[in-house]
């Protein structure tokens, strides 16, 4: 079981912001960006959240709908991008942070920040 990030003081959830935006602008420039979670309704509602957030960006032209669909449709996986993922967190873990976010960080959101982070570890570790 992977463990969940429990920032939970301002402070806490600004660090944890700044790390993953800075882990999302580095993982942008890899070439290969795949993110796999499992196809459960919370990370369905992550991974179409933060679509939502990368699209209201307009930064990335891309068929949201289709993509939308897939997420929906999929029953073992979702394949996803690192980056997307991580600046979507970074972006949650601000509004927290600043009190605009009523809900704290889900259990399934804890999960997917850990697992990033994972990643992020293993890529200083090379």
């Amino acid at each position: 079981m992977t463990p969940t990030h429990t920032a939970s003081t301002p402070a806490d959830l600004g660090a944890l912001a700044a790390r993953l935006e800075s882990a999302a602008e580095e993982f942008s420039d890899h070439s290969c960006n795949d993110f796999t979670l499992v196809a459960n309704p919370d990370n369905q509602a992550i991974v179409l959240a933060a679509l939502k957030f990368i699209e209201a960006g307009g930064d990335y032209e891309e068929d949201w709908d289709d993509f939308a669909a897939d997420v929906r449709a999929a029953e073992d996986e979702i394949a996803f991008f690192d980056n997307w993922l991580m600046a979507y967190m970074a972006h949650r873990c601000r509004e927290l942070a600043s009190g605009r976010a009523g809900a704290p960080l889900s259990e399934a959101e804890g999960a997917v920040i850990a697992e990033l982070l994972g990643l992020v570890d293993e890529l200083n570790e090379q």
